[in-house]
């Protein structure tokens, strides 16, 4: 049950393309997560015609990617809590799983992740 809604438009000769996706939620289904991004990017058929044997990130100049993508931070609650009180995001960040998937090129690769803003957790 788990899938995409997307929409695109032209605005002043530019293209965009929004997907909102739900993947496989659970920490140990990382590999399931990968698969339904992969399968969501073939499957969508939107964008030019003549582009037709491309997946939908060639199709477009901006595609935004979004919604409960479920990547997780592979540490401990306990140890993630600790971090966090001490404001140490760099090393959670290290454990993010979407990171490492996008630099081992597995999911939403050629994508920028948005840059969080310093937190203010209370």
């Amino acid at each position: 049950n788990k899938g995409a809604v997307a929409v695109s438009f032209m605005l002043s000769g530019t293209s965009f393309c929004f997907i909102n996706a739900h993947l496989a939620s659970g920490e140990e289904r990382l590999e399931r997560r990968n698969a339904n991004y992969r399968d969501i990017l073939k499957s969508l058929n939107m964008g030019p015609k003549n582009l037709e044997n491309y997946d939908i990130t060639h199709k477009f100049h901006h595609v935004f990617f979004f919604g409960d993508l479920n990547y997780r931070v592979t540490e401990p609650v306990e140890l993630v809590l600790n971090k966090l009180d001490k404001r140490d995001f760099t090393s959670l960040l290290e454990q993010d799983q979407l990171r490492r998937c996008q630099f081992e090129k597995k999911a939403l690769f050629g994508f920028s992740k948005f840059t969080l803003p310093c937190l203010q957790l209370r």
